[in-house]
């Protein structure tokens, strides 16, 4: 697999990986460990995944094109 260079920080490199995934139906899970959030003054730690079932087409293609 293409490695893929980090920038911009989670999001930036996210959306890298995303940008590499253009046109291909996959699977991409993102696993943390001890995640802390704040919301609204409230912190919480999270450990888990999340799993992305990425069907991702260029703008101008509509569903059905794309397949």
């Amino acid at each position: 697999m293409e490695k893929i260079e980090k920038k911009g920080g989670f999001a930036g490199t996210v959306a890298q990986v995303l940008e590499k995934l253009a046109g291909k139906e996959s699977d991409l899970e993102l696993k943390f460990k001890d995640l802390m959030i704040e919301t609204a003054g409230l912190k919480t730690t999270l450990t888990g995944s999340i799993l992305l079932n990425i069907a991702y087409y260029h703008r101008g293609k509509t569903l059905e094109e794309g397949k």
